[in-house]
């Protein structure tokens, strides 16, 4: 996948890791977030969601806009990280409004192009107010 700040132009491509067990969009490691300069990009603190540990210890997720591309498909975004965050994840969140098929033997997950989609999808509407709503994200394991 590709990630992009929308306002610099500053990108990096990496694989990334489906994880439907993380109900976001994209989670990138706390590096490359800052190394991105993606704090140019963020929403208010209070839009923010917040992480919750196995051990229930709750910590902030940094929020802000980005380009992703995987395969052909290429939106706006909200991307998260916390400190000393290692890990860069595709959540349900972006998974689901698109159709993906996963490539067991090739260890892939495609993202379908729809011909009537626009190649570049906005965060808008219901999406935007659900990642709004969204306060507490359920991060097992990722503290």
């Amino acid at each position: 996948m590709t990630i992009k700040n929308p306002l610099t132009g500053a990108s990096t491509t990496q694989e990334g890791l489906l994880d439907t067990g993380y109900d976001g969009l994209i989670l990138l490691p706390w590096s490359t977030y800052m190394e991105l300069g993606l704090r140019k990009c963020e929403l208010p603190r209070n839009l923010w969601s917040v992480g919750v540990s196995v051990t229930g210890e709750e910590f902030p997720l940094r929020t802000a806009h980005v380009e992703v591309e995987i395969d052909a498909v290429r939106r706006l975004a909200l991307a998260e990280t916390y400190h000393d965050n290692a890990l860069r994840l595709i959540g349900r969140g972006f998974i689901e409004s698109h159709v993906t098929i996963l490539d067991g033997p090739k260890k892939l997950l495609r993202v379908k192009v729809e011909e009537r989609q626009p190649k570049l999808r906005t965060l808008a509407g219901e999406e935007a107010r659900r990642m709004r709503d969204k306060r507490h994200s359920r991060l097992s394991g990722l503290k």
